[in-house]
């Protein structure tokens, strides 16, 4: 009898993490739960019991609207349970199942008051939920994200890992999509990554991982997607927050944050603002070997800026089914970028230092990112849904660079020779989508289509200067203009349907791009590249219900990557006399096919296995020009293969005591054959390791140690990168009477955050290492006012595949 009361805590700790079905099948028990006020009951564990039994034979989560629902139980007469520390326990009357559709309706349930006056009650989410679809890492509930930036958050996102150059990864495959809002960024790399690092850790409330997604989603992603759900508060009343911050590391920072939100039976209207400001510093050492010298060098670069997140938008609900609504959001970033760096040149065959290049660079840097959305939503009882997005963005970057480069003799009492240059590179982007989706049930078919059209406008200008006694020279042989035109048409159709203990999910998506990338200079201005082309993206997905306790999926998909717009402006921005970057015009887009077997035992423990193999695959390499000097490039690689294992775990411990793992296996397999003779044929098998224990104390008090560990691995196709780890800890207390909380974090407590690997390609042999402020002390003071009983709904516009392929910086 005790192993049976053990087992049964036991599961209803882990019944949030239970396994996502599909919407129909021949027998089903469905409902919806609501607190007094008519608010959903969301994200909440439910059992079901057979009658006269004290196991639970079946789990499930409430979603967003408290809807839930148990599929294919077998011919008895079931109880329906629910029981938390936020509501009196509820228990259903006797249900007879008999393969047939049950559905109970609207449930209401009555919140325990604590104290004669009026108390509000919020339900808390757990700290990570596993579905078929997705992972979903509920960042407000994790301490130890209080103070962070969003670049800080996925880094402890389980399965994502970020090199030395800030490239996102999930379970070893890189070309993520990066989704804010349920919208696919357009913004390069280096633009996101100074987003997501203006973006503070409280505007978040959850990222989700896919790795696999359906034919609804863009076709875009090859290595999946990771959604940014920022926070949009719903409830009735008035509510209204704030939290200040500073960080404490080898430079200050400050952080603060304000919400407001109003619902009423009619309303919904939302808005938050947040800052943060300080200054990052980080450091590179370079050392390579090339043709007769060693180039050793050392650069340290500070990014010193002040970042503006705002949005505001509103619901308007017409009646039960029909919902009108708008939303701005608006990200501003004004800063300064400086770096440092001196390079000694030793001759190989001597061994002896022959000079030393000094040099500096200052980029100050003014970025605006303005996205609008207006939306319909009409939603029936019979399950019917119809959806529409239209979306306007605009981004516009200021950025100018002023670069001297002495070049001292061995005892650096001598100039040798001075050069200085300075470029201004302005960008504007803009992007607008129109975006619909339609729901129907037809008997036990759940049937979903819709179509998307979005068109992307850039322009860039880049021009050079040569600086000779103090005066700028425009160099018309390295300055051009770059504009690029870019229009998709798509559409999808989705079925599902569930047959006896199967569900089968099958949909086709078809996208037509048409772009045209026009280069003009001083000197030639060759053709367009115009590019006209349309692709099939087929995907399916089969689960099995093997019995109460053992879930399995299969699911395929074909996907596609475009390039980043400023990745296909061919123009070279020197770095230093060293080093530059430039744009590849004829980067071509990736294709990818991925499979996954995936596995879910008792409704908390998740394996998968997958395979993906994408052509033409789009990453920066290293390369030599002139004997000396060597450029970073996009270029597309023959293909790549990746074969990844994935384990995720929530563990229970006591009540008071929560534990988490996630351990990711993986293994790339890089191979290409360029025109010049050059190859690559690159394999690595690496993983990397996440571990959380939370532990709920009295009196308020709460406390969370996690850590991580990446084993060496494969960097941007040809660097072979050495292991990284960082254990956290962050304390939190409750205080004035449960409406504020102060939190106090330490990151990377050993400061073992620092990367490092060697390169032998291309002619030359390279091994770098850097860091940055990885190690720091968060002190932060959070406090509500009003109705704390909010909920929170992220909704998703139309453009956030656009969006992801914009770099800010």
């Amino acid at each position: 009898m005790i192993q049976k009361i053990q087992l049964k805590k036991l599961l209803f700790s882990v019944l949030f993490l239970s396994f996502s079905t599909f919407s129909f099948s021949q027998s089903k028990i469905s409902g919806t739960f609501q607190n007094e006020v008519g608010a959903p009951v969301e994200f909440t564990p439910i059992a079901l019991f057979k009658l006269n039994d004290t196991l639970v034979y079946m789990s499930t989560i409430t979603d967003e609207k408290g809807y839930f629902e148990f599929l294919n139980p077998i011919a008895s007469t079931f109880l329906i349970k629910l029981k938390n520390n936020l509501f009196q326990p509820y228990t259903s009357t006797a249900i007879e199942i008999q393969d047939r559709e049950v559905n109970l309706g609207l449930i209401k349930l009555i919140s325990i008051v604590q104290k004669i006056e009026e108390v509000s009650v919020v339900a808390k989410k757990p700290i990570l939920t596993v579905t078929a679809e997705k992972t979903i890492l509920n960042v407000a509930n994790i301490t130890n994200m209080t103070g962070i930036n969003g670049l800080e958050v996925l880094r402890r996102t389980p399965g994502v890992m970020i090199d030395k150059d800030n490239n996102i990864s999930l379970k070893g495959k890189t070309d993520v999509r990066i989704f804010i809002d349920n919208r696919p960024s357009q913004m390069a790399n280096e633009d996101l990554v100074n987003l997501l690092k203006g973006m503070n850790a409280a505007d978040i409330e959850a990222i989700e991982v896919i790795t696999n997604p359906s034919s609804k989603y863009d076709a875009s992603g090859t290595g999946g997607i990771i959604n940014i759900l920022l926070k949009k508060n719903k409830g009735f009343g008035n509510n209204m927050s704030f939290e200040l911050g500073t960080t404490r590391s080898k430079t200050e920072k400050y952080n603060g944050s304000f919400s407001f939100n109003h619902r009423d039976k009619y309303f919904n209207i939302f808005s938050n603002y947040s800052l943060s400001y300080g200054a990052w510093e980080n450091y590179m050492d370079l050392y390579r070997e090339q043709g007769n010298y060693i180039y050793n060098q050392h650069t340290t670069m500070t990014n010193e800026s002040a970042n503006h997140n705002a949005k505001f938008g509103a619901d308007y609900f017409y009646n039960k089914k029909n919902t009108f609504g708008a939303n701005i959001t608006a990200n501003v970033q004004k800063g300064n970028w400086t770096s440092e760096s001196r390079s000694p040149f030793t001759n190989i065959q001597t061994n002896t230092i022959e000079q030393i290049l000094i040099a500096s660079n200052t980029q100050p840097f003014s970025n605006i990112n303005l996205n609008g959305n207006l939306n319909y939503r009409y939603s029936d009882t019979l399950g019917n849904k119809f959806s529409t997005d239209a979306d306007m963005g605009y981004f516009s970057k200021e950025q100018s660079s002023y670069q001297p480069n002495s070049y001292m003799s061995a005892d650096e009492l001598t100039l040798l020779q001075k050069n200085i240059y300075r470029n201004t590179t302005p960008t504007t982007i803009q992007i607008k989508t129109l975006k619909s989706d339609y729901e129907r049930k037809l008997k036990k078919t759940n049937i979903s289509l819709g179509y998307k059209i979005s068109n992307v406008e850039t322009d860039n200008t880049f021009n050079f200067y040569n600086v000779i006694n103090e005066s700028s020279n425009l160099d018309s042989t390295r300055s051009n203009t770059f504009h690029y035109s870019e229009t998709v048409y798509a559409g999808y159709f989705n079925l599902n349907r569930s047959i006896q203990k199967f569900d089968i999910q099958v949909g086709v998506r078809y996208e037509h791009t048409h772009s045209i990338g026009t280069l003009k200079s001083f000197f030639q201005n060759p053709d367009p590249v115009d590019r006209n082309y349309g692709n099939f993206f087929p995907s399916t997905a089969i689960t099995y219900h093997l019995n109460p306790k053992n879930t399995f999926t299969l699911t395929y998909s074909k996907r596609i990557d475009r390039p980043n717009y400023q990745d296909l402006n061919p123009f070279e921005n020197k770095l230093n006399e060293l080093s530059y970057q430039k744009g590849n015009a004829f980067l071509k887009p990736q294709y990818s096919n991925a499979f996954e077997l995936s596995h879910v035992f008792m409704d908390f423990l998740t394996t998968s296995i997958g395979y993906t193999r994408t052509n033409d695959y789009m990453t920066e390499i290293i390369d030599t020009i002139n004997g000396k000097a060597s450029y970073i490039t996009q270029t597309n690689l023959d293909y790549v293969n990746n074969y990844n294992f994935n384990l995720s775990v929530p563990i229970p411990i006591r009540k008071w005591w929560f534990g988490f793992l996630n351990f990711s296996l993986y293994r790339n397999e890089y191979h290409a054959n360029f025109k010049d003779g050059k190859t690559i044929n690159l394999g690595n098998t690496a993983y990397n390791v996440y571990m959380s224990n939370s532990f709920t104390l009295p009196k308020g008090w709460s406390i969370e140690f996690s850590g991580w560990y990446n084993s060496p691995t494969i960097m941007v196709a040809t660097f072979l990168g050495r292991r990284m780890y960082s254990i956290d800890a962050g304390f939190k207390k409750k205080i004035l009477n449960g409406k504020g909380d102060l939190k106090l974090n330490f990151s990377d407590i050993f400061h073992t955050q620092i990367w490092a690997g060697h390169s032998n390609y291309a002619g030359f042999y390279m091994n770098a290492t850097g860091g940055w402020e990885s190690r720091q002390i968060r002190l932060n003071f959070a406090y509500r006012f009003g109705n704390t009983n909010v909920k929170s709904e992220q909704h998703k516009t139309g453009s956030e595949d656009e969006k992801n392929r914009i770099k800010t910086k």
